[in-house]
């Protein structure tokens, strides 16, 4: 009985809820594999996905905004913004590698 307890997983299961909710977007891991490959520009972003729109992109970069996992950087001269993943955008790095190593299993 005791093996059992050692093997038991210990999650908060609202916070993982969380997690999936963030990331169940369409477009969000798109978008997260092209800013992390330096595609951090709205039309390079655009260009990159396609059948994403004008609209979705924005809608889900306001959403990794608002989450914390990028941050919008707007040069002043130039007016253009660029999009980066923040500390926390960047440990997502891990989840996902390790999805895809089950995917590459088990999918």
């Amino acid at each position: 009985m005791g093996e059992n307890k050692k093997n038991t997983i210990k999650c908060n299961l609202a916070s993982v809820i969380h997690v999936i909710h963030i990331l169940k977007g369409k477009w969000i891991f798109n978008i997260w594999i092209e800013i992390s490959n330096g595609n951090n520009h709205f039309g390079t972003l655009l260009r990159s996905l396609p059948g994403l729109n004008p609209r979705s992109l924005a809608h889900s970069l306001k959403t990794l905004e608002k989450e914390n996992i990028i941050i919008k950087e707007t040069n002043s001269l130039s007016q253009q913004s660029t999009y980066n993943l923040t500390e926390k955008g960047k440990s997502l790095k891990c989840i996902f590698t390790d999805m895809n190593i089950w995917a590459d299993k088990y999918a």
